[in-house]
């Protein structure tokens, strides 16, 4: 289930796509945010182990103002259990087949240097690790990471918003 009903109160245009129902009281799933609007969304369910939680990658495509198509995908990936998680990195990978210029973010719930974000990185160029959390780009000529940024005054969370500015390479 696709959700847009409260992004208008951040000034962009928003899409949240549902993994869990039920968790913890509310909805547990992956939102994206853009200053442009979607040509289109979807929700890819990623591999589910028996006992794990269920995740989803949530993939938006827009047109840039200079004609460029790109997909922004957004994904959380299984901490519980490694060939779970594994498994769900291998479907990631498999979405840059879908379209020609892709942005990844997300908690991939893996540090750089463990066998899941090697298997991520065979697809994907990092721009940007911090802990589990990751941004990437395919393909790896296509991009050019212009900055990049933690913020570390956060209170909200034990994570760490992360931001890369990137340009399209024509």
């Amino acid at each position: 289930m696709c959700i847009r009903d409260r992004s208008h109160l951040t000034g962009f245009h928003g899409m949240f796509y549902v993994a869990l129902e039920n968790c913890y009281g509310g909805k547990f799933g992956n939102a994206i945010l853009s200053k442009y609007s979607f040509d289109e969304t979807r929700r890819i369910m990623l591999p589910c182990a028996g006992g794990t939680e269920q995740r989803c990658a949530a993939i938006a495509t827009i047109t840039l103002p200079d004609g460029n198509e790109v997909s922004i995908i957004d994904t959380h990936i299984d901490m519980e259990k490694l060939d779970n998680g594994m498994n769900q990195i291998k479907e990631v990978n498999r979405i840059p087949q879908m379209g020609k210029w892709c942005i990844l973010a997300g908690d991939m719930n893996r540090r750089v240097g463990t066998a899941e974000i090697n298997e991520l990185s065979s697809v994907w160029t990092l721009a940007l690790s911090r802990e589990f959390d990751h941004i990437g780009y395919y393909p790896s000529n296509g991009w050019t990471v212009k900055e990049t940024k933690i913020y570390t005054n956060n209170t909200l969370s034990d994570h760490y918003p992360i931001m890369v500015a990137l340009e399209l390479n024509k």
